[in-house]
Parts: C-alpha cells; sequence; structure tokens
C-alpha cells in the first residue's frame, strides 16, 4: 500500500469517533482479553471500515448511474442520495452480516485508504471529459445532498436513541459499537456495550491505549485530547 494512503488512513483512524475514550478502550480490553491479536488498532480499522459503508453504497450507486447508458444526468445525483439512505439504512438496522457477506464491509476498508476530496474532484474530471460540464455539476449536486441527507437523518436518530436509552449515542458512536460487537460474537464474548465498573476501572483498558499510541500515535493522539 503506497505511504500516502496509508499516512491518510492513519490520519484518519478514530477520527470522528463520539465516544468516551475511557469506555472505548475497556471495550477494546474486554476482547483482547479473550484474543491478544484483536487489540484497538484492530478494532478502529474494522469501526473505520464500517463508517465508510454509507460512502460507499453512495458511490457505487453514482457510478453505476453515470456510466449507465441513456440514463438522464439527473439520475446521477438521485443514484448519489439514495445510495447514501440505503448505506444508512443498513447501519443502523444493524445488518453487519448483511454488509460482511456483500463484501461492503472489504470495500469500505479500501474505501479507509481514499481521501476524500481528491477522490470527488477526480470523479467529476471524469465526468467533464466524458459527458461535459453538466455531469460534474450533477455529480457535485448529489455528493452534497448525500452529506445534507447524512446529517438530517444521523441528528433525527441520535435524537431517537436518546429519548428512548438516555444514552447520547452518535453515529459514530454506534458504528463503533457495531465493530465491538462483530469482534464480541467472533470471540464468543458478551455483547452488552456498557462496560461494568471494574473494567472501567482496570489497568487494562490503560494497557491497550498505551499499545494502540505505540502502534498509530497519530491516532491515539485524538483520543487523549478528547479525554
Amino acid at each position: 500500500m503506497p505511504s500516502f494512503l496509508t499516512w491518510c488512513w492513519r490520519q484518519n483512524l478514530g477520527k470522528y469517533l463520539q465516544m468516551d475514550p475511557a469506555w472505548v478502550f475497556a471495550l477494546v480490553a474486554r476482547l483482547r482479553r479473550e484474543d491478544c491479536s484483536t487489540d484497538a488498532l484492530r478494532v478502529l480499522a474494522t469501526y473505520q471500515a464500517i463508517e465508510q459503508v454509507d460512502s460507499v453504497t453512495s458511490v457505487l450507486a453514482g457510478v453505476l448511474a453515470a456510466v449507465w447508458p441513456g440514463r438522464p444526468l439527473w439520475a446521477i445525483p438521485t443514484a448519489l442520495v439514495c445510495g447514501e439512505i440505503v448505506g444508512l439504512v443498513l447501519l443502523r438496522l444493524g445488518l453487519i452480516r448483511a454488509i460482511r457477506l456483500t463484501g461492503l464491509l472489504a470495500l469500505g476498508n479500501v474505501w479507509t485508504y481514499v481521501p476524500a476530496i481528491p477522490f470527488q474532484v477526480a470523479a467529476m474530471l471524469a465526468l467533464l471529459l466524458a459527458y461535459g460540464w453538466t455531469a460534474p455539476l450533477m455529480w457535485l449536486g448529489g455528493y452534497v445532498g448525500s452529506i445534507i441527507a447524512n446529517t438530517a437523518i444521523e441528528f433525527w436518530l441520535t435524537g431517537r436513541r436518546y429519548r428512548r436509552t438516555g444514552l447520547k449515542i452518535t453515529a459514530s458512536g454506534a458504528n463503533f459499537l457495531h465493530a465491538y460487537r462483530l469482534h464480541a460474537k467472533r470471540l464468543g464474548v458478551t455483547t452488552d456495550m456498557v462496560p461494568t465498573k471494574q473494567e472501567m476501572a482496570s489497568d487494562e483498558a490503560e494497557q491497550c491505549y498505551a499499545e494502540f499510541a505505540a502502534k498509530c500515535p497519530e491516532g491515539a493522539a485524538k483520543f487523549r485530547s478528547s479525554a
């Protein structure tokens, strides 16, 4: 993997995760107790891949619409927005098994290495060369529309979770919990997302953070600054 793409991946690892770091590493420590290879780097890489699923479905739908013969240009922004919504529905329904079996999780992992803005610029340049100036404007409109749809839906769902559980779990937090459950089921560990008081007070969580800091100081710095 080219060093620039690896650098992009490391810079984004855990960047948008809005959860108490003590909670995150207490859950990771629970997994690592069963399997020492399931460390913070591995769990957060899974989280990062899950975080990209809605972007993957949006881009796949947009590209398909762009290359489909005889399609109207308005199909491009429509596909981008609808693809985003489909990805969000899969995530919020917790259909991680389906996401994994369809290859979307693997594609999400690949997508974590792709810089978002350069990709969007490259896509619009390709559309400009292939179809003229209207097509990239349609793509840009669809990209902005997908961001608006994502923000609106996640804002509503965060409020709904808070009203139902009393916990303010954002979209990124929900995606991390999906990653935790995926590894927990693999290892036969409890899928309870709330660490016990003993787990929160344990030195194991701090050890997990120290190992993560040694392997990925860029990602660890984000957690330490939010602690």
